[in-house]
């Protein structure tokens, strides 16, 4: 902030940005549940990781060509 204040995220919103639903219920310990929230994979990341994994399983893509593989190109 402009003036020196430094916000931080509340659990709730750490969890949203992560992927769990609102129902999810966490531990009252703050450093407890900012352990499962930081340690979590979001399930977008999980079923992107598995359908590449699948693909490469079933000959779909090359071990070779994942690796040369560069999402972010700088121009």
């Amino acid at each position: 902030m402009p003036d020196g204040t430094v916000k931080s995220l509340s659990i709730e919103g750490a969890a949203i940005l992560q992927g769990f639903p609102g129902w999810y219920e966490f531990p009252n310990e703050t450093a407890t549940a900012g352990s499962i929230i930081g340690y979590s994979v979001p399930p977008s990341f999980a079923a992107q990781l598995f359908m590449s994994a699948q693909s490469i399983l079933k000959g779909g893509i090359s071990k070779f060509s994942l690796l040369c593989y560069q999402p972010f190109t700088q121009e």
